[in-house]
């Protein structure tokens, strides 16, 4: 009580001075007996049912659980309110207690419905209990039916026993008017509140926590200016995060009377004294704010528009479009952009939308519209959509008319009643944030990246499932149940993230949503905390143009992520993208993949098959073997035919296999597979194995489609390798060859030698009769 002040401040809150109870104990009534509404033996009771809407609790899952913290504290706040109110009240005397006997939805889950049961003494000595009298008192102890402590009521929403005032049992012949409320936005950005994925989650504390402290401080501020006797509350709409990260966007809806009995609504004299509340726009209560980022119904002093100026300020060449269709009826199918009322709806709008604005004056710089959300039309069936529409550049800009565009739009809808298969609220549409009913409205313009890609009109949806792995993400037990808080918020966060990466695309027009599948622990790396998510996301596919592939999907996601390092706040494991279970391998890894499946040599005895197939739902533009193109084929194919085989029944026999060629077109593949010796003459093995692990020769990895009488298995040699002699033996050979040369010269050189002697020494002339010799013979003389 002390360090509060004598129970009346605790940080940003003021406290009801006698509120406190320390474990039940509380210094105003510490002697007295706590209520109860157990009944005394003997004592007669009566009881009575008491029904009130309360406008700021927002209705959720949590509500609906008596067992849980949020039921059990807003049954104990409303207990506490409804039972100071009876106690003060005229039937103070035979009050005995009220109890919350649950919440129900109201006003599509953005307030509550309480029933309440209360007991009273049916005693005969007090006057009996008269429920006209006990409405009139609650409603005088309400403000009328506004208020109740910290809850805003719907004015027309109290019933004590059956009884309201609306019903014609009042004997009152005439009857105050129900004050009729005018909705205002006012957006704001908070620089010391860090955005996080829990902000983004209703059931988290943390979002919970941020949307009553600011609810109170609104509330506050504008309970101190002029609008004081007519404000009915602000709701948190939703937190986004800040573009430069300095913070976190706020948008809140807020009420105000609009009777005759209150003043118009003035968005500029509202902005200026918000402004003087909080600092010149620095501080709202323990908030600190950007100084130029409030804005009232679309109203910011930094961009003011003059009443007579009729060119609005357009935002990197987008403008808003907003306009109720009365026969679109709004349903819970068109909060989800993965159903198929939602796609239809989306696709039949922007074709109107797309229409219209190529006859008005703007044909020739209109880019196109991006629906951003339905909306459930208040006081209508209908629903409102809520468009972002682009010119072709930023300079078109200045050419931007906003009232004109209105009156063209006006003319060509006849008024703004109908166009197409569409019928409109007359008094529904903005542009830009112009409307004839009140020119003062502007709702603010949501940054979107310009684009030039004209919308695509006509098409086949096409499911893309999209892998990826978080290396930041560690999984959690809570991941396996898709209603934990956990799941929700994390899943929520990736939604909005994958969303925002493809809506600002270069196939955002392609592009009509993502929903996520499941959360799975991975084995990467080993690192088997890290998560993997798994996405099934839905495309428009254009019948006119290209088919819409799977590797435009990925190379965006490539570009949007860094490289495939970082989604938001979460890193990726770059080589765990599989879009449809196409991967596109890096140009500096295939090389290395080659390598790696080609490690096996095979021997003289293996055998090898030829293997032909076509692939029809990926073109090859180029023969180069070094284009990135080329590459992917050859590595992908490689590697799903590696897989493919080692599933086999032939995975025991299996070696490797090898693309060989490419041809350009439908690319027709040319590869050899080797197997061992035990193999041979397997020709129909190794296509069944084939035909089995492509079902029936039509899915090869999940991803090529294949032509199914194109496969051709032949079964090929490979070619022996010749055994070459070792270096020395050759030396040996060629010295050996070398030497008989020598020794045959030799022998030739000495047989030639002998055969000279020889003939030398005989006299080979001798007449042919003879010679006769003298006794004198002349030669002994000599």
């Amino acid at each position: 009580s002390a360090t509060t002040k004598n129970t009346t401040t605790l940080g940003i809150y003021t406290l009801q001075n006698d509120s406190l109870y320390v474990d039940a104990y509380n210094e105003r009534n510490q002697m007295l007996p706590q209520p109860t509404t157990t009944m005394a033996p003997g004592i007669n009771y009566k009881q009575f049912t008491l029904n009130v809407t309360i406008t700021n609790l927002m209705y959720g899952p949590q509500l609906a659980e008596s067992t849980t913290n949020n039921y059990k504290s807003a049954a104990a706040n409303v207990n506490y309110l409804i039972d100071n109110i009876c106690k003060n009240s005229s039937i103070s005397d035979t009050y005995i207690g009220c109890k919350v006997d649950g919440f129900r939805s109201a006003a599509g889950n953005s307030a509550t419905t309480v029933d309440m049961i209360c007991k009273v003494r049916d005693d005969s000595s007090k006057l009996p209990f008269d429920r006209v009298k006990l409405y009139r008192d609650v409603s005088q102890k309400t403000n009328s039916v506004t208020t109740m402590g910290v809850y805003s009521l719907q004015p027309d929403s109290l019933y004590v026993d059956g009884y309201n005032e609306k019903a014609p049992a009042t004997p009152t012949p005439t009857t105050t008017p129900v004050p009729v409320y005018q909705e205002f936005t006012v957006n704001i950005t908070l620089t010391n509140l860090a955005f996080t994925p829990q902000l983004t989650n209703l059931l988290s504390n943390t979002y919970k926590s941020a949307v009553l402290n600011i609810n109170n401080l609104l509330d506050t501020t504008f309970k101190d200016i002029s609008i004081s006797t007519s404000y009915g509350g602000c709701q948190i709409d939703r937190f986004r995060q800040a573009t430069d990260g300095s913070g976190t966007y706020v948008d809140a809806v807020c009420k105000i009377k609009n009777d005759s009995l209150s003043s118009p609504f003035d968005r500029v004299k509202v902005f200026r004294e918000v402004s003087l509340n909080t600092d010149g726009i620095t501080k709202l209560g323990v908030y600190n704010l950007k100084s130029n980022s409030l804005y009232v119904n679309g109203y910011n002093e930094k961009t003011l528009i003059s009443p007579t100026t009729t060119m609005a300020p357009v935002n990197n060449g987008h403008f808003t479009l907003n306009i109720t269709i009365s026969n679109l009826p709004y349903g819970a199918q068109l909060k989800d952009s993965a159903s198929t009322i939602y796609k239809s709806a989306v696709k039949n709008i922007n074709y109107t939308f797309n229409s219209i604005f190529k006859n008005s004056s703007i044909s020739t710089i209109y880019d196109g519209c991006q629906i951003d959300g339905f909306v459930d039309a208040p006081g209508s069936s209908g629903t409102t959509v809520n468009a972002d529409c682009k010119l072709k550049d930023e300079s078109s800009s200045s050419q931007f008319d906003r009232v004109k565009v209105y009156h063209d739009l006006s003319v060509i809808s006849k008024n703004i009643t109908a166009f197409g298969i569409y019928t409109f609220q007359n008094d529904s549409l903005y542009v830009n944030g112009y409307n004839e009913k009140s020119t003062a409205s502007q709702i603010p313009e949501l940054p979107i990246i310009a684009v030039t890609n004209v919308p695509v009109q006509s098409g086949v949806l096409k499911d893309i499932r999209i892998n990826f792995t978080l290396t930041n993400l560690y999984y959690v037990s809570d991941y396996q149940n898709p209603s934990s808080a956990k799941y929700k918020a994390d899943e929520a966060n990736l939604v909005s993230l994958m969303n925002d990466l493809f809506r600002t695309s270069t196939v955002q027009n392609n592009f009509r949503g993502c929903k996520l599948q499941s959360f799975k622990p991975t084995t990467i790396n080993k690192f088997i905390n890290d998560t993997s998510v798994n996405f099934t996301c839905t495309f428009l596919t254009d019948v006119v143009a290209k088919a819409f592939s799977e590797a435009e999907v990925y190379s965006e996601l490539q570009a949007k992520t860094n490289g495939l390092t970082q989604l938001g706040s979460y890193d990726l494991l770059s080589t765990s993208l599989f879009v449809n279970d196409y991967q596109l391998v890096p140009s500096s890894n295939v090389f290395t993949t080659t390598m790696t499946t080609t490690a096996v040599v095979p021997s003289a005895t293996d055998i090898g098959y030829a293997l032909d197939f076509t692939i029809i739902n990926k073109n090859l533009s180029s023969l180069d073997p070094d284009s990135e193109e080329y590459k992917a084929i050859v590595a992908n194919v490689t590697a799903k035919l590696q897989d493919l085989f080692t599933s086999s029944d032939l995975k025991d026999k299996f070696l490797y296999c090898s693309v060989t060629h490419l041809r350009i077109g439908s690319v027709v593949v040319s590869c050899n597979c080797y197997f061992t010796k035990d193999a041979a003459g397997s020709n129909n093995l190794v296509q069944n194995a084939f035909a089995q692990g492509t079902n029936s020769t039509q899915l090869l990895g999940g991803y090529y489609q294949l032509k199914p009488d194109s496969v051709a298995v032949q079964e090929i040699q490979p070619v022996k390798q010749t055994e070459e002699l070792p270096f020395w033996a050759i030396i040996l050979i060629a010295l050996a060859v070398l030497l008989v040369l020598v020794l045959l010269f030799l022998c030739c050189f000495l047989i030639l030698l002998l055969l000279k002697k020889r003939m030398g020494s005989y006299k080979m002339e001798q007449s042919l009769y003879g010679t006769y010799f003298p006794h004198l013979d002349l030669r002994r003389h000599f």
